[in-house]
């Protein structure tokens, strides 16, 4: 998208600023996002400069950072930098965004309207968008406008996400699609034909040699290990483990099967792909140069099969940490062991290596004070942070504003039953006169549809925003009443480890727990 000229954004800014009194200076940040990481330089250097260009001729408005997601969706819930742009706002470092325009900012209509119309009045931030000529800061009457337009977009990047999905599956049916990053072993070539599979003579090397090792009766342990002490790179990482051999050797593509369909992602809908029943999965045979013929791939299940261990009874003693412990140096999951005098302690498993991991060992029982430790802040954070909030509550400001949002409400449900009156009766009338079919009575009857939906909306954003208060940020929030469960614990329970903890990663000389 070609750049808009410095006379086009002085217009724009014209429209958005009215003739009303000089604001106070605004510390600005610059908020870009593109959804996909092919060549996204472009877009996002373009967004950039028109809200560089913008700010520049506001002399009111000074520029204080960049905030850019790069391949991120506008439906993530988790956006590295627009999450460090919110702290930012909260902490008073900015108080006023500029956006290209609110696609960018955000296509979830409820995640922009509780930002645009809650909190950052709350917060006293301005926010810009350009090219839809909004600015909070002058343009009351266009809110509905940007409602608008935010529903829109949220509508279009559904019906693409549509669209997008029954091509990728017509590709796939037809055995022409090309997933964004082949298996281990090939690589992607242009041809006159368009982009073709081609065999990678240095990898594909190194997945034959796997199942020539598995057919010997080598463990996914023991080629993993023979991997890393040659130093052969394992795909996106340095080292391999178990459990990516066994992704390779498990893999029917490398007999020549071009297998896919195996997930399914709704953009809108699930923001992480959602795994599909083997049965439906989408075969293509002799679809592209196979590594390993089909009877050694079913020669090589069948080894596997005999490697796999019986099932595990329940014992009585099982891990106390629960998956939840990591080495903080390379990221596995740190294993359970016994000493000999029978303590338990945890250690990586990449301690045994050639190039062995040099995160230490660590006794249960210190781990369970540490542990406990981080818990018993987090507690008694939370007493403080129910005393705060109890005494807001029973301040005359918070009791004012719950009384008048209930009254507010009343008032609007009364106003409900009077338009529900209204419609019917307009409808019994035109049903007796038998004039429901023209004109002036069906833009009666969508003029009072349009005033109730208003009112049924008004209705749910102030039930929404006192059950969010009392769910989310009360003195008896979740948040708060998840910890002070358990303040009368003095030591760390399996309980607490499994409703509190979310990971625990054990560094070289410290750990870190991150909460639920």
């Amino acid at each position: 998208m070609a750049r808009k000229s410095r006379k086009h954004l002085q217009n724009q800014q014209q429209n958005i600023q009215t003739t009303k009194p000089a604001s106070p200076t605004y510390i600005a940040g610059i908020y870009a996002r593109v959804s996909s990481d092919d060549n996204p330089d472009s877009s996002i250097e373009n967004q950039i400069n028109i809200a560089e260009d913008f700010i520049n001729n506001c002399p009111n408005i000074i520029r204080h950072k960049v905030y850019m997601d790069i391949g991120v969706s506008a439906f993530a819930y988790m956006r590295p930098s627009f999450e460090d742009m919110l702290y930012d706002i909260e902490n008073k470092i900015i108080n006023c965004i500029v956006v290209k325009d609110v696609s960018r900012f955000s296509r979830d209509y409820l995640e922009a309207g509780d930002l645009l119309q809650k909190k950052f009045p709350i917060w006293g931030t301005r926010f810009i968008s350009i090219n839809d000529e909004f600015d909070s800061l002058y343009s009351d009457a266009t809110e509905l406008q940007m409602a608008l337009r935010t529903l829109l977009a949220y509508e279009y990047s559904k019906d693409l996400s549509k669209k997008i999905r029954i091509a990728i599956s017509t590709l796939q049916s037809n055995g022409i699609y090309i997933p964004p990053r082949l298996p281990y072993g090939y690589k992607k070539v242009q041809t006159s034909d368009g982009i073709q599979w081609q065999l990678d003579e240095s990898t594909s090397r190194v997945v034959r040699e796997m199942f020539d090792f598995a057919l010997e009766g080598n463990s996914a342990y023991s080629i993993a290990h023979n991997l890393n002490t040659r130093s052969i790179s394992a795909p996106k990482s340095e080292f391999w483990t178990p459990g990516k051999v066994l992704r390779i050797l498990r893999n029917e593509t490398y007999t020549g099967t071009f297998v896919t369909g195996k997930t399914h992602n709704k953009l809108t809908e699930h923001p992480k792909a959602v795994p599909v029943e083997p049965d439906k999965w989408i075969r293509h045979r002799h679809h592209h140069a196979p590594i390993i013929d089909e009877l050694t791939f079913y020669k090589v299940q069948r080894e596997l099969e005999s490697h796999m261990p019986p099932k595990r009874t329940k014992s009585n003693e099982t891990d106390f940490f629960c998956d939840k412990l990591y080495c903080g140096v390379c990221g596995r999951k740190m294993k359970q062991k016994k000493a000999v005098n029978g303590s338990t302690y945890y250690v990586c498993p990449r301690k045994d290596e050639s190039n062995a991991c040099p995160n230490k060992a660590r006794s249960a029982e210190k781990l369970k004070q540490q542990v406990y430790q981080h818990i018993r802040q987090k507690i008694d954070e939370a007493q403080v942070c129910r005393e705060k909030m109890l005494k807001f509550e029973e301040s005359p400001y918070f009791l004012n504003w719950e009384k008048e949002q209930h009254q507010q409400l009343e008032m609007l449900k009364a106003e409900l039953k009077r338009q529900m009156g209204i419609f019917i009766a307009a409808n019994e009338k035109a049903t007796v006169c038998k004039r429901n079919k023209t004109t002036d009575i069906q833009e009666l009857f969508q003029y009072l549809s349009i005033v109730r939906n208003n009112l049924n909306k008004k209705i749910t954003a102030i039930e929404n925003a006192l059950d969010g208060y009392w769910h989310n940020e009360s003195s008896k929030s979740v948040p708060i009443q998840r910890f002070l469960g358990f303040e009368r614990e003095s030591d760390l329970t399996k309980e607490m480890l499994c409703k509190l903890v979310r990971k625990i990663s054990g560094h070289i000389d410290y750990i870190e727990v991150s909460f639920i």
